[in-house]
């Protein structure tokens, strides 16, 4: 790699060298010292074509002279494009490839990218003041950056930004009670609010709740604060407060994280005894300048500007993909990416959730379940797939198993309780008691508050065993099916029927005691069911399936004398979250009922009808 420029001057045997001369002579080599004037290294070809390994972290190989430094170089490029020669065009070049990437797999260019998160890998970056300590929130990056891109930049946060003025709620009455008489504690009420339901909610008066912090909240999500006097303990739920304040909806269940990194869990709940406090909600946003902008306005998503918007408000034009800010008198660049929400009461900020790192999130899930044993269950084939996370698992020649032994979640195992199957974001089986939510931005049914994959459920009886006909793949969760046999020899002119022995029941809806189906997963359901006489005079008999006490069709017998008789019922009919399905028998005469276990049964399943399992 010689020089490519000349000597100013040759000096002869004998010449005296003069400082004039030597300093020219330097100068002309220091101001030919650049890339063009030195020569290259490759005299030919196969020259041209020397590299070098550079090797690895923790086994670098370190260049000795400028020559080898190149070589080096020329191996990452060779690496890179994957041709022969380091110098040959790929057929594909980065940006090429990007743009591929982006319409395959598109790639937002405001997105969280990592930070903190707890022990099962949950995002808490977020961490609300907490009760008796202020209306404050802290995105924690001390101890771990927080990594963001905002409009394509990127940008890492690496010291705590603390917001200590986070508006509270407003003065004002801020309770209001469940109400919906048809609920009372049972299991299914932990769901309640998630899937279609809604909780039913008043005031002590029994009307609408009417206080400032209800009317603020009106027709938008809102964070409650939700207190069972069952389980003694308080649950955060995100939720759609409607406009007229009687119901919320669309709610994220036990996914609110206190100043403790605690997240709450799913809570039983009934009618009149339990109460919901609301919440003052504010979005959080940062920014380029690492600062923390909160408001309590919800973020609007839309290709138009949005008319009439007040000072503060966040729009994300879904254009040109990215956030804008109303300052007053228009939308102007944000500069900023939403991370999360923070609620708060009169004083303090009790509650926060920061939102999902970005990740390939898919929809994929081939895994289908069978039970093992009594405390096993395990994939029925090899070869399942499935995305948890944005990561992709594939058990090409494995049955991985839940076991109820070694894969709980927490806590020690219990009899008479539903179990939810989830897979971990790093491949691995957990049994939980914690229902899953249906994540339609990670597309698929997550852990509340783990970044876990629900494949589906199962019942653990009385007995501590698992039930089989109650195993449920992800695709079912939401399609109960009962099948009930018997009767004790009910008599009279006029009965609820008691069905008294189980055959299956998927997600224990039914009551013996009363012989009323519980309807938690709205929609139309097929029913049908007999009643057989022990033995009757002549007679006319029904027997009737009622919705909350009214017939909704039945099927009728005349019976001759002294002999026995029966008679079957079969129809679908359309039905809502909460209502009571029974099966009713009336006769002119008292009669009764066959105890023959044959002869009485009862069978709802829910017909599938835009039940969605992603």
């Amino acid at each position: 790699m010689a020089g490519l420029f000349s000597r100013l001057k040759t000096w002869i045997a004998s010449e005296v060298v003069t400082t004039t001369d030597l300093n020219a002579e330097f100068d002309n080599i220091i101001d030919n010292f650049d890339p063009d004037k030195i020569n290259d290294l490759s005299a030919d070809t196969t020259a041209f074509q020397v590299t070098k390994d550079p090797g690895e972290v923790g086994t670098e190989v370190l260049p000795v002279n400028m020559k080898e430094e190149e070589q080096m170089q020329r191996t990452l490029i060779k690496e890179i494009t994957g041709e022969a020669q380091w110098y040959v065009s790929p057929a594909n070049d980065l940006k090429a490839l990007n743009s591929t990437i982006q319409d395959a797999i598109p790639v937002p260019p405001n997105r969280i990218i990592s930070g903190r998160n707890d022990a099962n890998n949950q995002p808490t970056f977020l961490v609300p003041a907490g009760s008796g300590n202020g209306n404050g929130v802290t995105l924690s990056a001390a101890g771990t950056d927080f990594v963001t891109r905002i409009d394509g930049v990127l940008q890492t946060n690496t010291a705590d930004i603390v917001v200590s003025n986070v508006t509270t709620r407003n003065s004002g009455n801020a309770v209001a009670t469940i109400n919906d008489p048809s609920l009372d504690n049972e299991e299914y009420t932990r769901i309640v609010g998630e899937r279609g339901t809604t909780f039913i909610i008043d005031n002590a008066s029994g009307s609408a709740p009417s206080g400032q912090p209800w009317t603020d909240g009106a027709g938008q999500y809102n964070w409650f604060q939700f207190v069972s006097a069952t389980d003694s303990a308080n649950e955060f739920i995100f939720g759609f407060l409607s406009s007229d304040r009687t119901q919320i909806s669309g709610c994220f269940r036990a996914s609110g994280m206190n100043d403790s990194d605690v997240f709450s869990t799913r809570l039983r709940y009934d009618d009149n005894n339990d109460t919901l406090n609301i919440l003052r909600t504010s979005w959080v946003f940062l920014d380029t300048a690492s600062a923390l902008q909160l408001t309590t306005i919800p973020p609007i998503y839309d290709p138009v500007e949005p008319s009439g918007a007040s000072n503060g408000t966040f729009w994300f034009d879904t254009v040109n993909n990215t956030w804008k800010k109303h300052n007053g008198s228009a939308f102007v660049a944000a500069n900023a990416v939403l991370i999360g929400t923070t609620g708060n009461d009169t004083a303090n900020t009790l509650v926060a959730r920061s939102f999902d790192f970005f990740a390939p999130f898919n929809s994929v899930n081939t895994v289908t379940l069978i039970k093992d044993s009594v405390t096993v269950i395990k994939m029925e084939t090899v070869g399942n797939e499935i995305n948890v996370y944005g990561k992709n698992f594939i058990y090409s020649q494995q049955q991985k198993s839940w076991d109820i032994t070694a894969d709980l979640d927490t806590g020690a195992e219990a009899s008479s309780t539903t179990y939810y199957l989830y897979i971990t974001d790093l491949g691995d089986q957990k049994l939980s008691i914690q229902a899953p939510t249906p994540r339609h931005e990670l597309l698929g049914h997550y852990h509340p508050f783990k970044p876990w994959r629900c494949v589906g459920s199962i019942f653990n009886d009385s007995g501590s065993d698992f039930e089989t006909a109650t195993l449920l793949t992800i695709d079912m969760l939401e399609m109960p099916r009962i099948s009930y046999r018997d009767n004790a020899g009910q008599s009279g002119t006029a009965f609820d029927i008691l069905n008294i022995t189980k055959v299956y029941d998927t997600h224990q809806l039914y009551a013996t005691g009363t012989g009323i189906f519980k309807v938690v997963f709205p929609g139309k359901y097929l029913i049908s069911a007999n009643a057989h006489i022990a033995s009757t005079a002549a007679d006319e008999a029904n027997i009737a399936i009622q919705v909350n006490g009214v017939s909704v069709f039945l099927a009728q017998t005349l019976f001759t004398v002294s002999t026995s008789d029966s008679t079957d019922i079969s129809n679908t009919v359309e039905v809502a979250f909460g209502d009571n399905i029974r099966m009713e028998f009336t006769s002119a005469n008292s009669q009764t009922l066959s105890t023959a276990d044959i002869d009485h049964w009862i069978n709802i399943e829910r017909i599938r009808d835009n039940v969605r399992d992603f």
